[in-house]
């Protein structure tokens, strides 16, 4: 099937999709792998008590494959998401990025606090030599 369906956003080609329910109290690792070294992008969740209701992502490249994303209060039902791609590496010689959903599903009774990541990974313009190139 997977033959069957592309999916284009503008100039972006959707390569994989999906969600998943993780504990906010463990990092979430999404493990990228093309023909090269596996890209590491590492989600973290954090709650500030100083600005509870600031809802903020910072990035921390941990080494040339492996980048850190925290997200700081990203507790609303409703959820939280990027307004525009956020480039996260190179896949197949292309620029990939990552567009997110991020819901909190917190219980304080049961003192629970899970997130669900629906996330959506698209390639751009092919890279050559360190060079853009336009792709098709």
């Amino acid at each position: 099937m997977g033959d069957h369906l592309q999916i284009k956003n503008g100039d972006l080609d959707l390569i994989m999709n999906g969600s998943v329910i993780v504990s906010a109290n463990e990092i979430t690792t999404f493990i990228i792998k093309d023909d090269g070294q596996p890209l590491n992008l590492l989600f973290k969740f954090e709650n500030s008590e100083s600005e509870p209701s600031k809802a903020r992502m910072a990035i921390k490249l941990l080494s040339p494959d492996s980048m850190e994303l925290i997200f700081t209060n990203y507790n609303s039902f409703t959820g939280h998401w990027r307004n525009a791609p956020l480039p996260v590496g190179v896949m197949y010689n292309r620029e990939l990025f990552l567009l997110y959903h991020i819901s909190g599903l917190i219980n304080k009774e049961l003192h629970s606090d899970f997130k669900k990541i629906e996330y959506s990974f698209y390639l751009g313009k092919s890279i050559n030599s360190g060079k853009e190139v336009a792709n098709g």
